[in-house]
């Protein structure tokens, strides 16, 4: 269930950055970073977690997670700018 309100929220308050209204933007992103808090507090009282989160202290892992994830943030924006600028140029 935590899993679910931190993507969720996370998904529903990103979408809403271009929207102008501050509270359907903070309002998620708070629920999203109370569901990550819960999440693993819960992740490390369990015997047999359903995400390892202790993988992330090896710290060659973590870099190779974070490089993984912000590569993906790029090439979505580059495939959603791409067209749309050449989209844009391509009229004028």
């Amino acid at each position: 269930m935590l899993i679910a309100i931190f993507f969720s929220g996370a998904i529903y308050g990103f979408s809403n950055l271009s929207s102008g209204n501050i509270l359907e933007i903070v309002l998620p992103l708070i629920f999203v970073v109370i569901a990550a808090i819960l999440l693993v507090r819960r992740t490390k009282s369990l015997e047999h977690p359903l995400l390892k989160l202790d993988l992330l202290k090896n710290k060659y892992f973590a870099a190779t997670v974070l490089g993984f994830f912000l590569i993906q943030m790029i090439s979505l924006g580059n495939a959603f700018l791409l067209p749309n600028y050449i989209q844009l140029t391509a009229l004028q």
